[in-house]
Parts: C-alpha cells; sequence; structure tokens
C-alpha cells in the first residue's frame, strides 16, 4: 500500500506472478470515494501498463468488476 487516507482513497502497487514477461514491472492502483447527489462516487485507476494491449485487458477485468458491484449494491 502506497496511500491511504480514510475513509476516502487507498492506493497500492500491482505486480504479476511469476512466471510472467511483466513480472518485474509494477503497476499502480488507486481507488477513490467521493460523496455525490446519489450517495458515492468511486473512481479507480490503474496506471503503469508497459503495453497498451495490457491496459486494455486490465480495463475490461475492472469494468466487469465495478458492474458486479453496482448490481449487487442495488441488490440490498
Amino acid at each position: 500500500y502506497v496511500a491511504l487516507e480514510r475513509p476516502n482513497k487507498i492506493a497500492f502497487t500491482w505486480r504479476w506472478e511469476p512466471p510472467h514477461e511483466f513480472e518485474t514491472h509494477e503497476t499502480l492502483v488507486t481507488v477513490e470515494i467521493a460523496p455525490c447527489d446519489e450517495g458515492a462516487e468511486l473512481t479507480l485507476t490503474h496506471e503503469r501498463f508497459p503495453l497498451a494491449e495490457m491496459l486494455e485487458k486490465h480495463n475490461a477485468g475492472w469494468s466487469g468488476a465495478l458492474d458486479r458491484l453496482v448490481r449487487a449494491v442495488a441488490n440490498t
């Protein structure tokens, strides 16, 4: 973890497990939560990718995870 600002922000590094061609490369994930009229807004930023292709794949993964989170919250 590189930042923890309760209750609004957390940031951490991300690495791939060996064997992976980018196992020595470190990315940064930042999650921020801010109040808004509807309740709260979550912003997730994942950066420092060595290739655009990796960014696209992670964007798809994070989008799917956040879509599931929205559905789970809506059902409570």
